[in-house]
């Protein structure tokens, strides 16, 4: 069931897939490698190799590909608690749809999105996520296009009505 990622996930449930798609012949994830991890997050009970922790880096994840890894995360097998984007160009549309699964997720603990546009748009879906999630710890946004004092505040403002966040950088 896991296939070409199995070998991936370390001992501590970490699937690293920072620079994967650099270390083969094709340049970026495919939508046929998020259906596979999609199916790992799904799983993971079934497996019996639980991915705790999981981080995408320097490969674009756009449009199906971030459909299937939502899909994954509003998943009642998930036991995914650490999620990270480093330079992935998911963009607003991206994370609107990542927020909006982590509304009602009640296992991931940290969210870092790191040098991804997420601009005005993707501000404000966070702030609607926060209002409601009740399980993340720690959220990391790092340049990420959000300069404007109204995307700042919308996430600040989310903040009162959130009482598990401790960490947002």
């Amino acid at each position: 069931m896991l296939g070409k990622f199995d070998k991936l996930i370390d001992s501590g449930g970490f699937l690293d897939l920072f620079d994967y798609p650099f270390k083969r012949a094709d340049p970026q994830l495919l939508e046929s490698d998020f259906v596979n991890i999609a199916s790992i997050l799904q799983h993971t009970s079934e497996t019996g190799r639980d991915v705790t922790s999981l981080r995408f880096g320097h490969s674009p994840i756009i449009g199906p590909c971030i459909e299937h890894l939502a899909n994954a995360l509003q998943s009642p097998n998930c036991t995914l608690v650490k999620l990270q984007f480093i330079h992935n160009e998911i963009g607003s549309d991206g994370i609107i749809k990542i927020t909006e699964c982590l509304k009602l997720n009640e296992t991931l603990t940290s969210l870092e999105i790191i040098d991804d546009d997420i601009a005005v748009c993707g501000s404000r879906a966070v702030a609607e996520m926060l209002s409601c999630n009740q399980t993340l710890s720690s959220l990391v946004i790092q340049h990420c296009g959000i300069t404007s004092g109204s995307a700042i505040d919308c996430i600040t403002d989310a903040l009162g009505g959130n009482s598990t966040l401790r960490l947002l950088e």
